[in-house]
């Protein structure tokens, strides 16, 4: 665990060597980002957030037999010509067509991937703690502009959250950083007050600058748990996930620390089922739905990174990466084409690995 938590921290520090800006005037890049975040996915304005939350119910059966023969086809390419990357798993749905899942290759440990291997999530958790928030909102139990303190447990109320608002912390704004030493703590399970001892002085108001920050998402696990009185683990598996479908989900870690997607699991499958559900307005309402795709011409939303400007897509986009010391994933929503993608590819190169989505988008919807 120690280790997984160096990768990220590495990451982190190799972002801000280059330079990312974090003024609230600059280019909305993610400074002091996690690995999941590619720099590329900065569009200045998006207009995906007009096409989620209207999915269909999820399309029984598999895709047609000679989609899925490309599909096939276009992952084992992907991995073939880009010999970085050792072995992926990846699942394809097609609103009212069907879905398929496949693999190729070798994990990081030398395993061999089958559809159903799973795989950490990493930061791609964020949107899970993301949507218990949001139905949280739905139910009336607080407000997203309502100040983060005010529904933290006792135990937790007296950190400065720097007037952070609910909102702010699930759009990266909160205007402070990581604590002291975070992923060597999170490594050791610490309890979230022993980690958030360490919080440093902020560097911005809330709201003006957005910065990508692990330990926003333990924060609202946090309320999460006070507002349900469940571990989070518990609460998620019982709320968010609990549609049969998503029961791929694993949870090593059951408290506030998983809410920023360290240690959980899930199947290439479940990952895109999810994507699917979340983003098609099957687990919170439209309106929360559309709060997650309100950029605001910044690079991430609630929860939610806009993915229009990655790569070779040329559609709206939008999802989550995460990567680990053996892992890289993405989850990619395209509304308007009706179509989710969930890969997972070891090792952890971000960049490699989301070159195969377009191949995978251009195979389920040429045939």
């Amino acid at each position: 665990m120690v280790i997984t938590r160096a990768r990220h921290l590495v990451a982190t520090v190799l972002v801000l060597a280059t330079g990312c800006s974090t003024a609230a005037e600059s280019p909305p890049e993610p400074a002091g980002a996690d690995p999941s975040v590619s720099a590329s996915a900065t569009p200045s304005s998006s207009p995906v957030r007009d096409m989620v939350g209207d999915f269909p119910p999820f399309p029984s059966g598999g895709l047609p037999r000679s989609t899925a023969r490309a599909l096939q086809a276009a992952l084992r390419h992907g991995v073939l010509v880009r010999p970085e990357i050792r072995g992926a798993t990846a699942s394809v749905i097609v609103t009212g067509e069907g879905s398929w899942s496949g693999a190729v290759g070798r994990g990081a440990h030398g395993q061999v991937f089958t559809p159903t291997s799973r795989q950490m999530t990493a930061s791609i958790g964020k949107t899970i703690t993301t949507a218990a928030i949001l139905r949280l909102v739905d139910e009336g139990e607080l407000g997203l502009d309502d100040p983060a303190t005010d529904h933290l447990p006792p135990a937790l109320a007296s950190f400065d959250l720097n007037d952070a608002s609910v909102r702010d912390l699930l759009g990266m704004r909160g205007g402070f950083g990581e604590p002291d030493r975070y992923w060597e703590l999170q490594g050791k399970g610490v309890s979230v007050k022993r980690l958030l001892s360490g919080l440093p002085a902020p560097h911005s108001a809330a709201g003006e600058t957005t910065q990508y920050t692990n330990v926003y998402f333990v924060i609202l696990a946090a309320i999460v748990e006070h507002l349900t009185g469940q571990p989070f683990a518990e609460a998620v598996l019982a709320g968010v996930l609990s549609d049969p479908a998503l029961k791929g989900f694993r949870f090593p870690l059951r408290n506030a620390l998983a809410g920023d997607g360290d240690e959980v699991e899930v199947d290439a499958a479940t990952l895109a089922r999810w994507g699917y559900e979340l983003y098609g307005g099957h687990v919170v309402s439209e309106a929360m739905v559309r709060e997650m795709a309100d950029f605001k011409g910044e690079w991430y939303g609630l929860g939610t990174i806009d993915m229009s400007g990655d790569g070779d897509l040329g559609v709206p986009a939008l999802g989550h990466g995460g990567g680990d010391v053996s892992i890289a994933s993405r989850l990619v929503v395209l509304p308007e084409a009706g179509v989710v993608v969930a890969i997972q590819a070891s090792p952890d190169l971000l960049d490699p690995v989301f070159e195969i989505v377009p191949e995978l988008v251009d195979a389920a919807t040429r045939h």
